[in-house]
């Protein structure tokens, strides 16, 4: 059995990143295609984050991914809400 790993493949990217004002809340997305050899068609994978800020370097973050990633390919649908902290 061949693994998708052994072969090759194309990868078209992008990636946005808004930062907004008053405080500074970051809004962070990215999307990927990818057309993998010995495979008919593509592949997707999109990836986000939202953090707002509370107060002194803590904020909320809200994160999640979808789609299909290598080295595996393996479908992966994720979210999740947490606290950060920048200086």
């Amino acid at each position: 059995v061949r693994e998708v790993e052994e072969g090759g493949f194309v990868r078209a990217y992008a990636r946005l990143e808004v930062s907004l004002a008053p405080g500074r809340s970051e809004l962070g997305l990215e999307a990927t295609t990818w057309l993998v050899e010995g495979h008919a068609g593509r592949t997707q994978y999109l990836k986000g984050a939202l953090a707002i800020p509370v107060a002194g370097g803590l904020s909320v973050v809200a994160s999640g991914e979808a789609g299909r990633r290598p080295p595996r390919f393996a479908y992966v649908r994720r979210l999740g809400v947490g606290v950060g902290f920048r200086r």
